[in-house]
């Protein structure tokens, strides 16, 4: 990014490595940004209260504190820094404390100097559109209340984490603040890029949770592939919208906007029959107000899905996709509560892959981990809704099976030992080889504790082993 030496984008960067600290600072004055580096946090700290920066790169472990507590005192001089933390230790805890302290994004060490380029490059971008939306609010004529709602629509957004509440309170406030009939937040799927309902009023219920909206002939998809807004006076004369289409307006105007992350765009928000009574053609000032909210909303998406990922990826089985071993305990714990409350019946089954250290040994760990994948997808199409799957650990999986009896159990898992020994397992060669699993049932009784409930279980389990493997084993 070549820049005049005037129109340079200026970074704080605090590393307390001094090998690391010189290495990026040259790295990115090359890309022609302006660097200060400091080795301590409370100087890069004194440095912003003293002179603006567009962007804050920060490792999250300094000598003297903690990165993102770093970060927190120089937004209180600089509110709308771009900050980014490094770290060579990631997880969940720190991608939330990262989220609440409003970094942008993770750089992971050891970084990949392309990939932090990026990082930063879409970071400065985003900082940018950030403060032309707080110009864009200073310069707009509104009321002094239209103005504090707009603030304090932004303020709550960035609170709200969970991403069904936030689209809702979207399309909730926008319609106070622009009256109108219809509205729709869309976002594009980020498996299938699909343009997606996600919440909406005025419309029919029925088509809006998980309707999927055409890229062509579409206002909608026009804005997500345009990347631009539109602003129609009259909908009649729109050569973005079929004549089929024109029944579901009351009026003729309509207004869309798209949802900008990092230079990309993820959805649009549409707005329809304006309910004002003055007028009812939607006007540039809706356009601009609507503009500002939805790129405050742009980012706190962003941040919701981030949130739901780390969650996630809290309770998840990075391999398999399957529930891992610690939301199998959370959850047999609340099964067994729930048992001690209302009654009912509760069973386990725990199944251990067969002779896999030598499969690993003869085809590798990559074909193993396809193997494990491969019963993890014959465990997830076998059980019901109510039941958890789980991988428990190396090549154990266990099913809570809650509502069914031991006899049930046993019939299950002798169905899912059957599939396995029939199923053809690709090995390095692309060649079929076989697998087995030796199964483990258990049903709850006699108000055991949680630990005593597995124990008996994984009993069952070594018992079915024992047995000569491939057999299932009732406790």
């Amino acid at each position: 990014m070549s820049r005049d030496a005037k129109d340079k984008m200026k970074i704080l960067l605090v590393e307390d490595e001094e090998v690391t600290r010189k290495t990026l600072k040259l790295i990115l004055e090359e890309e022609g940004y302006e660097v200060i580096a400091f080795e301590l946090g409370y100087e890069a700290v004194d440095e912003a209260k003293q002179n603006f920066y567009n962007a804050a790169v920060i490792d999250l472990t300094l000598i003297d504190m903690d990165g993102l507590e770093v970060l927190q005192r120089i937004k209180k001089s600089i509110p709308d820094i771009c900050g980014i933390i490094m770290t060579a230790y990631p997880s969940i805890k720190t991608t939330i404390e990262a989220i609440e302290a409003e970094a942008y994004d993770y750089i992971i060490k050891p970084y990949k100097v392309e990939v932090m380029k990026s990082i930063i490059r879409k970071g400065l971008e985003r900082q940018k559109l950030v403060i032309e939306n707080k110009k864009l609010l200073k310069n707009l004529k509104l009321d002094k209340d239209k103005l504090e709602h707009i603030l304090l629509i932004g303020k709550s957004m960035s609170s709200i984490l969970n991403l069904d509440d936030l689209v809702n309170f979207i399309v909730r406030k926008v319609v106070e603040l622009i009256p109108a009939e219809k509205a729709s937040l869309l976002l594009i799927d980020e498996k299938t890029g699909d343009l997606v309902i996600e919440a909406a009023t005025g419309l029919d219920s029925a088509v809006v949770k998980g309707k999927k909206v055409a890229m062509e002939n579409t206002i909608s998809g026009t804005v997500v592939q345009r990347g631009e807004a539109l602003l129609i006076e009259d909908i009649e004369k729109s050569r973005h919208l079929r004549n089929k289409h024109l029944h579901r307006y009351k009026t003729k105007s309509f207004l869309s906007v798209p949802l900008h992350v990092k230079n990309k765009v993820t959805g649009v928000f549409n707005i329809a029959d304006k309910t004002s009574s003055n007028i009812d053609i939607f006007t540039e000032d809706d356009f601009k107000v609507l503009s500002v909210i939805i790129h405050q909303a742009a980012v706190a998406i962003e941040n919701a899905k981030l949130y739901k990922k780390a969650t996630h990826l809290a309770v998840t089985d990075g391999l398999t996709g399957l529930f891992n071993h610690r939301f199998f305990h959370e959850r047999l714990g609340e099964e067994i509560d729930r048992l001690h409350r209302y009654g009912g019946i509760l069973s386990l089954i725990m199944f251990d892959v067969d002779w896999f250290k030598e499969y690993n040994d003869t085809y590798g760990h990559l074909c193993g981990d396809m193997a494990l994948n491969d019963i993890a997808d014959i465990l997830r199409i076998s059980n019901r809704k109510v039941d958890v799957t789980c991988r428990y650990g190396g090549e154990e999986f266990v099913m809570i099976l809650p509502g069914t009896n031991e006899k049930g159990a046993q019939i299950l898992a002798e169905k899912i030992r059957q599939i396995v020994e029939k199923h053809h397992f690709i090995d390095k060669d692309k060649l079929r080889s076989r697998l087995t699993v030796s199964v483990g049932v258990s049903e709850y009784k006699e108000k055991i504790t949680k630990e005593e409930f597995i124990k008996r279980v994984d009993e069952a389990m070594y018992k079915a082993k024992k047995m000569g493997k491939n057999k299932v084993s009732i406790y």
